[in-house]
């Protein structure tokens, strides 16, 4: 779902989809052939949510982005299950998500293909992993420490399809092997490899600070008293003269790191 709601709103605009109703606080973003894209303000109401998935008996496929209206959505997805199995996509915008509220959400939103999240624990629920249909998966905030176990597969398998956005300050570090960088996430049980397709964002452009966010990750699992010197050299390569705080990782490219005019790096 990345930019998919910048993208739905440009459509909207231009082909007229968005509803002009100022006092409805559910908005048809866009909708086609067999989806619907929502927004869900803080203000709607359980029965307009059921309301506006009801006249819509035919749409396999729901989008929702929800702002600031955690406990009136999770209250709707729990009393109506059978509407929320068209759930495919949810983004919480900047508003975090607890627990007990994404608990929710894998139990009853079973057909989830993409999660985009903010949320503010050191981790997320095991539930989150253990959806069949998860395909991509954005972490924002910087309060995440490690992630279940269950996402290991989908995370650590060479030429997984899956994508995970997350944060420099979060789970993800870089390390060196073999005198090449690589992306490394902290699991609940252990380190893995950063295998999928994903980015890795907010990598300060101050480089001492770069390091010690990418040190303080390392640390996470590792002894104390563990060398620092592949760690350090690994987001010194990675940070020196890169343009953008964001790094593309790709599939299948672990460790290679692909320089560009500005040492910018796919990196798996």
């Amino acid at each position: 779902m990345k930019h998919f709601t910048k993208f739905a709103l440009a459509l909207a605009l231009t082909t007229g989809f968005v509803c002009h109703n100022s006092t409805a606080r559910v908005i048809v973003l866009c909708e086609g052939n067999g989806y619907v894209n929502l927004n869900i303000y803080a203000d709607a109401t359980e029965e307009q949510l059921r309301q506006e998935f009801e006249k819509r008996p035919d749409v396999k496929e729901v989008h929702v982005n929800y702002y600031d209206n955690g406990v009136e959505f999770l209250d709707f997805v729990k009393r109506h299950p059978h509407l929320a199995t068209k759930i495919t996509e949810i983004n919480s915008g900047n508003y975090s998500i607890k627990k007990p509220g994404l608990i929710t959400l894998c139990e009853h939103c079973k057909n989830l293909t993409s999660l985009e999240i903010n949320v503010d624990d050191e981790t997320i629920p095991e539930e989150v992993g253990e959806l069949s249909c998860l395909k991509s998966l954005e972490i924002g905030g910087e309060s995440t420490r490690y992630l279940p176990e269950s996402l290991r597969a989908k995370v650590c398998t060479q030429f997984s399809n899956f994508f995970l956005g997350i944060d420099h300050r979060g789970p993800a570090y870089f390390d060196m092997f073999e005198f090449r960088p690589i992306a490394t996430i902290n699991f609940k049980n252990g380190t893995g490899r950063f295998f999928c397709n994903g980015s890795i964002e907010g990598i300060e452009r101050n480089l001492k600070k770069a390091i010690e966010i990418n040190f303080r990750a390392a640390l996470f699992h590792k002894p104390r008293t563990f060398k620092r010197e592949g760690i350090d050299l690994a987001m010194q390569t990675i940070s020196h003269g890169l343009e953008s705080t964001t790094i593309r990782i790709e599939a299948g490219s672990a460790l290679n790191i692909i320089p560009q005019n500005t040492l910018g790096a796919l990196i798996g």
